[in-house]
């Protein structure tokens, strides 16, 4: 991407972040087809329309490799990079800027740990979970985890064990999970509603008193 063009129009690209990973990561850039060609970047929009299958945007983690090449001409090329290209890129003579990073779990602590849940589309005329998904993490505080324990597993809620290399950080822009609650009373009888994320799994079988938040 030439470095003194800054008025070029961000069309969303997406790259594979890691080797093995189910989901594409997408972002916006004016990245050039040669810049496609070398980093294995792929346009993010279905040729039919939408987005291609698998997409996800503007999460936190993990982020793909960031690759530079210097241009004495034209300013640098650069951007992220395919995990399945970077070694080939590094031969044209781009530079790492910073390596794949990716995100582990908590897998225990005294006041939270990390869980996660499969987070796929729903299929618009099964209502079932279709194409591919990812698994989304939060830290979850131990006080709810105490709290809805009873349901964890029915909200297709899993606990972390510090060792998953695929989990996705932060709020996809495209396809968010979606979250439920309930209302619980206090044994002083004092009401009040939690809320958590939920596998979309079981968005269609709630465990009881479990309701979808709008």
């Amino acid at each position: 991407m030439p470095s003194n063009d800054v008025y070029r129009q961000r069309p969303p690209v997406a790259v594979t972040p890691f080797d093995g990973a189910t989901f594409k990561y997408g972002f916006n850039s004016p990245v050039s087809e040669g810049e496609k060609t070398e980093l294995g970047i792929i346009d993010a929009l279905a040729p039919g329309g939408g987005y291609i299958p698998g997409l996800v945007m503007g999460v936190d983690a993990p982020k793909p490799a960031r690759l530079r090449k210097q241009s004495p001409t034209e300013g640098y090329d650069g951007s992220y990079c395919d995990a399945a290209r970077i070694n080939t890129a590094l031969g044209l003579g781009y530079r790492m800027v910073h390596p794949i990073m990716r995100r582990y779990g908590n897998p225990g602590g005294l006041n939270s740990r990390t869980v996660y849940i499969d987070t796929r589309p729903l299929d618009p005329e099964t209502g079932q979970p279709t194409g591919n998904g990812y698994r989304k993490a939060w830290t979850m505080p131990q006080y709810l985890i105490n709290r809805i324990s009873a349901d964890l597993a029915a909200l297709g809620i899993e606990f972390s064990d510090g060792k998953e290399d695929d989990l996705v950080w932060g709020e996809d822009r495209l396809f968010g999970a979606r979250r439920a609650k309930k209302l619980f009373t206090s044994s002083e009888g004092a009401p009040s509603i939690s809320e958590t994320f939920v596998a979309t799994r079981i968005i269609s079988n709630l465990p009881g008193g479990w309701s979808l938040t709008s």
